[in-house]
């Protein structure tokens, strides 16, 4: 599988890290990585140039994965998510975070169904990114404590 890596941040290092963790995952799953894109920003309001480019370019049907290190990393944003993953997916082009976030699309295919409201993903999504930033800042501070 062909597999392109989204990493968003405002300092060097942190960009650094996540492409490296990118780049480590897609190894040891056998993908190989046929692009970076790299938006700088110091939140998530910043426009975000290169995941837009990345979309774009989804539909030249060049890779058939998109990875990243967590859902927070493409958007913050709940709605815009997930006309992230729509975009995509009309391009057979799926988000893998190494978070472990599939359920993401499960909630999206249960909408799709008329199976949860919007106001259910929302909630259930930003609870998801609450626990995913809380076990990240611990992680740095226990990295830091060493």
């Amino acid at each position: 599988m062909k597999a392109v890596i989204y990493a968003r941040g405002h300092n060097e290092a942190s960009v650094e890290n996540q492409i490296n963790q990118c780049r480590e995952h897609a190894q040891q799953k056998g993908w190989q990585v046929v692009a970076v894109y790299v938006d700088r920003c110091a939140t998530g309001k910043d426009k975000q140039i290169a995941c837009n480019q990345m979309i774009k370019d989804s539909q030249k049907g060049d890779f058939q994965i998109v990875l990243t290190t967590g859902l927070e990393r493409i958007t913050r944003r709940t709605g815009r998510y997930f006309c992230y993953v729509g975009e995509l997916g009309k391009h057979g082009v799926k988000i893998v975070t190494i978070a472990k976030t599939d359920w993401v699309y499960d909630l999206l295919v249960e909408f799709m169904h008329g199976e949860k409201t919007t106001e259910q993903i929302a909630k259930t999504y930003n609870n998801a990114l609450t626990k995913q930033r809380t076990a990240t800042a611990r992680e740095i501070k226990k990295r830091g404590n060493k």
